[in-house]
């Protein structure tokens, strides 16, 4: 049961820093085409 629950936590931590990476790189990518191409925003 242990494991089971390891495993469940380690796959939901997983799941939320990819989900943070995937916000933080479309942050970036956001504002470096604001910062390239101001009259596309």
């Amino acid at each position: 049961m242990t494991e089971f629950l390891a495993a469940v936590l380690s796959r939901a931590a997983l799941m939320v820093l990819e989900a943070l990476l995937v916000r933080l790189i479309h942050a970036l990518v956001t504002s470096s085409f604001r910062v390239t191409m101001p009259h596309a925003a």
